[in-house]
């Protein structure tokens, strides 16, 4: 059994669209608006997951993605 890590960036995870979007869309962002939107981008959306005989199922939402890193066997 190996451990997986996953990344995922998707329309709940690290999604700065939707945070500037709620935010008014603002032309030019204020200082704390780009941190906020920083803080969005940089948050850790990891999961650690394990392979069941050598497979994982995830469901990926629509332009979402994915990054698994195998991380030992």
């Amino acid at each position: 059994t190996s451990r997986v890590r996953l990344s995922r960036v998707d329309s709940e995870h690290g999604n700065t669209l939707a945070a500037n979007k709620s935010m008014g869309c603002p032309r030019y962002p204020t200082q704390a608006q780009v941190r906020a939107l920083n803080g969005v981008a940089e948050a850790d959306t990891t999961q650690s997951l394990r392979l069941s005989k050598g497979s994982i199922k995830l469901e990926l939402p629509v332009n979402g993605v994915f990054l698994l890193e195998v991380l030992n066997k």
